[in-house]
């Protein structure tokens, strides 16, 4: 299942996406961002991630946008799944 949400990071908002998905898997998984909903590109550069081993096959993976929410304006983030 994919979430997302909105952390709390000392005093400031950021926008957080999070999944879970099976240890070395063939697929690929992409957190692109848009400030349009048209136009997306990958958002790799924008995100602090950690992954979570589960202990059992799968992993958890939480990224978290670097600049708050507060800093910009109509930011979104999906997740891609591609083979």
């Amino acid at each position: 299942a994919t979430t997302s949400s909105l952390a709390a990071v000392a005093a400031s908002t950021h926008l957080e996406i999070s999944y879970a998905r099976r240890k070395g898997t063939v697929l690929t998984f992409t957190i692109q961002t848009s400030t349009d909903l048209a136009a997306w590109q990958g958002a790799d550069a924008l995100l602090d991630t950690t992954v979570t081993d589960n202990g059992d096959g799968t992993e958890t993976i939480k990224s978290r946008t670097r600049q708050s929410i507060g800093d910009e304006s109509g930011r979104f983030l999906r997740l891609q799944i591609s083979n």
